[in-house]
């Protein structure tokens, strides 16, 4: 999963030593930067998962748990992260698929679309980045 943002409209990669400095992107996730989480990595196979094929990464963390992500292999972003949890003695996982992608003006992709096993279906129709606000709404 790569990140970039575009300045002057070209596109510019966002670079992992900026991780901790970069102001213009928050990003707080597991794959950009999985040694600043301590997380273990490995590839385990491909998978196709709704409608698209993609690589399959297994994420170990130090306290056990497991993650498994599936990036397209079509255009490199995230379609799925499978969570291992245990509740009352039992195994289970909960998913998030990402979908439909957009670019906003200032060149960032997210998904438009998300559904989670927890939560359902959520729909983003409307994305603003640093809007101006009237303050009288906090008043």
């Amino acid at each position: 999963e790569g990140a970039y943002k575009k300045q002057g409209g070209k596109r510019q990669d966002f670079k992992i030593d900026d991780y901790d400095k970069n102001e213009f992107l928050e990003i707080n996730h597991d794959l950009l930067v999985p040694e600043k989480k301590n997380i273990k990595l490995e590839y385990t196979g491909n998978s196709y998962v709704r409608g698209k094929y993609c690589y399959r990464l297994k994420g170990t963390f130090l306290n056990g748990l497991v993650k498994y992500y599936y990036i397209t292999m079509e255009n490199y972003l995230l379609r799925r992260v499978v969570s291992d949890y245990s509740s009352n003695g039992k195994n289970s996982y909960k998913f998030i698929d990402y979908e439909q992608y957009q670019e906003l003006d200032e060149g960032i992709l997210f998904p438009a679309r998300t559904f989670s096993s927890e939560a359902g279906q959520t729909i983003i129709s409307d994305v603003k980045i640093d809007p101006i606000l009237d303050e009288t709404i906090f008043q």
